[in-house]
């Protein structure tokens, strides 16, 4: 390993594929694997790109713990009445920070994938759609590993919610008023902040828009296909882009779920890289 301008006997020129020469440029580096060879086609290192997606989780993750009790987001009425003909004046904080966040999970979950792909040996898709992306990985992993393990974190998280609601029914204030106390109050705020799962941005029309509050799916499949355009749809939240008809252009971030999947994934991933790891030094 090495850091810094590329060292004196770095060659200038390096042969591609076909027999082409490209000139290389002196600029500032690291070489992590000096027998990585470099090819006209993109290549994935993928204990970079595993070790990136943890990092770009954490970042998202200190943002969605937060999202649950941000009970003070302005609704569209104290938006439209911060806006003028240019648009709003004074955009929430609060919006920015969940815009990060779900682009950051977004990121996460794109690179765990990747680097599943990479130490499987399969070919990776080039693009950000986490929905193609899972499926390229083989099924059997995919209902053997992943699928299952995400559905047992899903039914202890149920449990979880299940205990602290029979918890606070027991509760002497529950049915009767007069006998609320702070402790009460706590617990109810928890368990409403835990059962919360989602947030929606909606732009346009200064009418409140229609929520759709029927239950959906929290299958791998049904979440990431919901969620397929994650990246690109957050990352630009400042685009608004409404079609004909349309009232509102409205962004979706199922946090709790993505962030459970982008969870499971790193646990498969290093699982696999520790099998590999394994393999390695016995041989």
């Amino acid at each position: 390993m090495c850091t810094g301008k590329l060292p004196l006997n770095y060659p200038r020129e390096i042969e591609m594929e076909g027999g082409s020469r490209q000139k290389t440029s002196s600029y500032n580096c690291t070489i992590i694997k000096n027998e990585m060879t470099l090819s006209s086609e993109t290549m994935i290192d993928p204990e970079a790109a595993f070790a990136c997606a943890k990092s770009f989780q954490q970042l998202a993750e200190a943002i969605i713990v937060k999202i649950p009790t941000m009970d003070n987001i302005p609704d569209s009425k104290d938006l439209a009445a911060a806006a003028d003909y240019e648009g709003i004046l004074d955009f929430p904080q609060h919006i920015a920070d969940i815009a990060c966040s779900a682009s950051n999970l977004a990121f996460a979950i794109e690179l765990y994938l990747k680097s599943l792909l990479s130490f499987l040996g399969n070919n990776i898709p080039q693009t950000h759609d986490l929905y193609d992306l899972y499926n390229a990985i083989p099924q059997q992993i995919r209902i053997n590993e992943i699928e299952r393990l995400y559905h047992e974190q899903l039914e202890k998280n149920k449990r979880s919610i299940e205990r602290k609601m029979n918890l606070l029914i027991a509760k002497p204030g529950f049915e009767d008023d007069s006998l609320i106390d702070a402790s009460t109050i706590e617990m109810a705020r928890e368990l409403m902040h835990e059962m919360r799962g989602s947030f929606s941005l909606a732009v346009g029309a200064e009418q409140v828009p229609r929520v759709n509050n029927a239950p959906t799916s929290v299958n791998i499949l049904d979440v990431l296909k919901r969620s397929r355009n994650l990246f690109t749809s957050w990352r630009y939240v400042f685009e608004i882009s409404l079609k004909a008809n349309e009232e509102h252009h409205v962004r979706e971030f199922e946090y709790r779920s993505l962030l459970l999947i982008a969870s499971t994934l790193r646990i498969e991933t290093e699982r696999l890289l520790s099998a590999i790891e394994s393999r390695t030094e016995s041989e």
